[in-house]
């Protein structure tokens, strides 16, 4: 267990996929200060150790979820975007050109 401080990244940007279309916002990430842990800690995962991905670890219910969901600090999707793609891929049993043509405006 690490008693060791976390303190705040850059704030930097990050895209936001959903039905409305691409869009930006700016997203704080923050990290722990003691050399042996280095966990990074973003909007609803952590990593830890080196940050390379490997070890990420979900730390957010559905129920947490309010609108969205973070693949990574820099991307994520609006649950109502997810839903769609899961909606017409695997239930509605159509084609990639058919998904693809439902989100062109």
């Amino acid at each position: 267990e690490c008693w060791g401080l976390t303190k705040s990244g850059v704030p930097h940007t990050a895209v936001c996929h959903g039905l409305e279309g691409v869009s930006k916002v700016t997203v704080q990430t923050w990290q722990c200060t003691s050399r042996d842990c280095r966990t990074s800690y973003g909007p609803n995962y952590y990593v830890k150790g080196k940050n390379d991905g490997s070890d990420k670890v979900n730390t957010a219910s559905f129920s947490d979820l309010e609108q969205v969901l973070f693949i990574n600090s820099k991307r994520f999707f609006t649950l109502k975007y997810l839903e769609l793609h899961v909606n017409v891929a695997f239930r509605a049993f159509t084609s990639a050109e058919r998904l693809t043509g439902c989100t062109r405006k």
